[in-house]
């Protein structure tokens, strides 16, 4: 005798609905994997199905329910196996994107020391940036500049301006570009533009949201 059919997630919950006391009679077991093993997805395939990690092994081609919608690899996920099939029928943990980058390459200025080179974080959807710069050479008053480029994962869907603190009351603007050039400029006394030199603190703090 072949095993029961196995029953995707909603058809078997509108059955039970209808069924009533009779669905544990009238439906193939349900057995949901236990709590203590961690399913977390290893691919996504293009038909559809996931690949599952589970107790060490991974179980390819697992069909998702539209619970299951936008997965991604590193999400935790519930899997029940219906008759002699499995099934992945609900997420539990979304994986967060967690990146960090030295900056190596700079314009024409360079970290202000060697415990404050720039660095961009990425948790989830947000970024930050932190660390602090000088310049190279002498950035005349109301002229601006380069400071380095960020890698494509931590660019904004759109500018981010802020103003940060310089050296002693000097404030300046920092500018984080959709392209990823990130820029100095305005480097003032109060009101005044003023020329930003070699040894002038340009310290980072800047936090913004990106997709996908």
């Amino acid at each position: 005798m072949s095993a029961p059919s196995p029953l995707p997630e909603g058809v078997r919950r509108d059955l039970e609905r209808m069924a009533g006391p009779l669905a544990e009679r009238m439906l193939p077991p349900k057995v949901t994997q236990s709590a203590t093993t961690r399913n977390v997805v290893a691919a996504v395939n293009p038909d559809g199905t996931v690949d599952v990690m589970m107790g060490g092994a991974v179980m390819q081609h697992v069909p998702a329910t539209t619970a299951c919608v936008g997965v991604a690899v590193g999400d935790e996920v519930i899997v029940e196996q219906y008759g002699p099939r499995l099934y992945c029928v609900g997420v539990i943990a979304k994986s967060l994107d967690t990146r960090a980058y030295v900056i190596e390459d700079f314009g024409p200025f360079e970290p202000y020391a060697s415990n404050t080179r720039p660095t961009v974080y990425r948790c989830g959807g947000v970024v930050s940036l932190v660390g602090a710069c000088r310049p190279t050479r002498t950035i005349e008053a109301g002229g601006s500049g380069v400071l380095f480029y960020l890698p494509e994962w931590a660019r904004p869907p759109q500018a981010v301006v802020a103003q940060c603190q310089g050296s002693q009351t000097r404030k300046w603007a920092l500018a984080i570009a959709a392209a990823g050039d990130v820029t100095m400029s305005r480097y003032c006394e109060g009101s005044t533009d003023v020329p930003c030199h070699t040894n002038n603190w340009l310290p980072l703090a800047a936090t913004w949201v990106v997709g996908g």
